[in-house]
């Protein structure tokens, strides 16, 4: 960890002093740019990787897929996901997160802009297995990249916005699909809106969303950290002060900081809070699979007509939004119980009031002396956005929180 020496204190950590400088920058038409377009990358990568249904119902026929092959299609992105969601946790201390992002975006809209010109099931599945992958690069970093830049109090904010776009996204996809319905080559076609953001997306990742600061500092390179910080300050309007070299580089000293692994979630005290969190993931995300992904199918496979199953989807998705706004302004108590019936929140335990992560804001989760619905929440294991929740991480699952920094 990089420290500085304080004249008759004990040593500061250099990246504290780099989220205090963070948090003390006012919450600016920039801070909503960057929830801007990372909510049109949450919007464009839900919809590149909730086309699965529509596949299954529309590709079928055109493609002449088999049961085994809409077995194949039905899991590819999603399994995918979820291996490049452990790809890029592996690799984010490595490579810049905003880099992880980039590749993640690329990839997911490149190969949908594929789908058009697939002619075979093979070819389909390939497609599909890919698009997961990248996905997996460009779900995961899109928190601890917001997490950063944003105001303590704003955070929140972002993952109520980010969580909305993905579940509009979600019910994009099936109103295109219902429109698209009656031609032979819809699935072609709803394919054409987000792949063509492969020209887009990635452009204003690279001139919106700023470096990670810390990951420079991380890396023993101050200077590089410093004009990060800068850059965030002069375009929120410069209303602070700027961050000089010296307030990070004088005696300043690097170690390399020793992480607990993953397997400290399992330990005594914690193991309760992750079997909880786990399984109530699983049970959310499975019911959510079977209404996104296999409802439509189930009903044109019953007799139902193809525009039917499209539009009762649409309606079944289109509360998800509705119902997230009122999510926005419930402050601390905005849990992860998402949209779309999917808890994205880190596992958190007993030890929810443990110290914050480096640099953020150790205003208490309890602003009101505690809440019946923040204890419930916490009790479920089911916490807020990943970007949100980092300080409810304890001290020995360190390893996990490390991600965010």
């Amino acid at each position: 960890m990089t420290a500085i020496s304080v004249i008759g204190a004990s040593p500061v950590p250099a990246n504290h002093l780099l989220g205090r400088k963070l948090d003390s920058i006012p919450f600016s038409p920039y801070h909503m740019l960057i929830i801007g377009v990372l909510g049109l990358i949450g919007f464009v990568e839900g919809y590149d990787l909730s086309m699965t249904a529509s596949l299954l119902v529309l590709a079928k026929h055109p493609l002449h897929l088999t049961e085994t092959d809409i077995r194949f299609v039905a899991v590819a992105s999603t399994m995918m996901a979820c291996v490049g969601g452990f790809i890029a946790s592996a690799i984010s201390d490595h490579w810049s997160r905003k880099l992880v992002m980039q590749i993640g975006v690329i990839t997911t809209t490149f190969f949908t802009l594929l789908i058009p010109l697939v002619q075979t099931a093979e070819q389909l599945i390939i497609v599909r297995l890919l698009t997961g992958l990248g996905g997996g690069f460009a779900v995961s970093a899109a928190f601890p990249i917001a997490a950063e830049p944003m105001p303590a109090a704003h955070r929140r904010t972002y993952g109520a916005v980010y969580e909305m776009s993905l579940a509009a996204s979600f019910t994009t996809v099936f109103l295109v699909s219902f429109l698209l319905a009656d031609n032979p080559n819809a699935f072609r076609l709803m394919a054409l809106p987000g792949g063509l953001m492969v020209f887009i997306a990635p452009v204003l990742l690279h001139f919106v969303i700023p470096e990670s600061p810390r990951w420079h500092l991380r890396r023993s390179r101050v200077e590089a950290a410093v004009e990060a910080v800068n850059q965030i300050i002069l375009r929120a309007g410069s209303r602070v002060p700027p961050l000089s070299v010296e307030t990070l580089a004088n005696d300043f000293e690097t170690t390399r900081e020793q992480l607990p692994p993953y397997w400290a979630l399992f330990r005594p005290g914690q193991l309760r809070w992750t079997v909880v969190g786990i399984l109530s993931g699983v049970c959310a995300a499975f019911a959510a699979f079977l209404i996104h992904v296999l409802l439509p199918k189930a009903l044109v496979d019953q007799g139902a007509a193809v525009s039917l199953s499209f539009g009762l989807a649409t309606h079944l998705c289109g509360e998800h939004p509705r119902q997230g706004i009122h999510r926005v302004p419930d402050g601390d108590h905005w849990t992860a119980l998402d949209n779309f019936l999917c808890p994205r929140g880190i596992i958190a335990g007993s030890r929810s009031d443990a110290d914050g992560a480096p640099g953020r804001s150790q205003r208490g989760d309890r602003d009101d002396g505690g809440r019946a619905d923040h204890r419930l929440h916490r009790a479920l294991g089911l916490y807020r956005h990943p970007c949100l929740s980092v300080r409810a991480i304890p001290h020995g699952a360190a390893g996990t929180r490390a991600y965010f920094r």
